[in-house]
């Protein structure tokens, strides 16, 4: 499946998923091989390592890009940067299901609300909640 997903030129999306599925399968291993001196001749050990590897492996699961995210990215310190990768990607959504117009209010209404000063966290005053609608802004 993995090779499947590297030749595919249409999508990154698979990509993703069988590198997130990799990266938290390798952090599966280094634990399951540092217990299993300990742990392995408990029975139902190496059941949970087998239910373990299809959680993180079946797609209706999303296993492994929740132990991705809420584990081994603060573990690495990487929260900005994925922060940063899913609001490229809610962009490249974006500009794919608007029309050019409809995307330029979007961005102003964004750009207007990132913006703002750190210390300003009034809600009320949020260019996103005040709008409320797309369609009333600019």
């Amino acid at each position: 499946a993995s090779l499947v997903a590297l030749t595919t030129e249409d999508t990154y999306d698979d990509d993703t998923f069988w590198l997130t599925y990799w990266s938290c399968y390798g952090c599966l291993y280094l634990t399951m091989d540092f217990l299993e001196n300990w742990l392995g001749r408990i029975p139902g050990f190496y059941t949970v390592v087998l239910f373990s590897s299809v959680y993180l492996m079946l797609p209706i699961m999303r296993g492994a890009e929740k132990v991705f995210r809420n584990i081994l990215v603060p573990l690495a310190g990487l929260q900005e940067m994925l922060l940063v990768r899913d609001a490229l990607t809610v962009k490249k959504e974006m500009v794919k299901q608007l029309t050019p117009e409809q995307a330029a209010k979007v961005k102003k209404v964004v750009a207007e609300s990132f913006g703002k000063a750190d210390d300003d966290d009034d809600e009320e005053n949020d260019p996103l909640l005040k709008y409320g609608s797309i369609n009333e802004t600019v």
